[in-house]
């Protein structure tokens, strides 16, 4: 038998993922935009063309560094990386 809390933190979890497949699916769609293509696009010309993490190979992606201004970011909350630099920074972005 399920205690009060038991069900309460069971609500609790089914709300947050809830809540965070919501702001995924925001967030792709704001990566679909002309604003962010802009915004990428200004990144990759700041860094040359050039991964940031270890300037080692072409910037392919473009990483937020927060996600507290997704829409509205600053410059300086994005850096361009490459592929593989992006995967460490993201080890977990294959669960989404």
């Amino acid at each position: 038998v399920r205690s009060f809390y038991d069900n309460r933190r069971l609500v609790q979890q089914i709300q947050r993922a809830q809540e965070s497949a919501e702001w995924w699916q925001r967030y792709d769609a704001y990566l679909k935009t002309t604003a962010w293509r802009l915004k990428r696009q200004a990144v990759l010309t700041r860094a040359n063309n050039w991964c940031e993490g270890c300037a080692a190979c072409p910037a392919t992606q473009v990483h937020h560094k927060t996600y507290d201004h997704v829409g509205n970011e600053l410059l300086f909350e994005l850096v361009a990386v490459c592929d593989d630099c992006h995967r460490i920074l993201h080890p977990d972005m294959d669960e989404r």
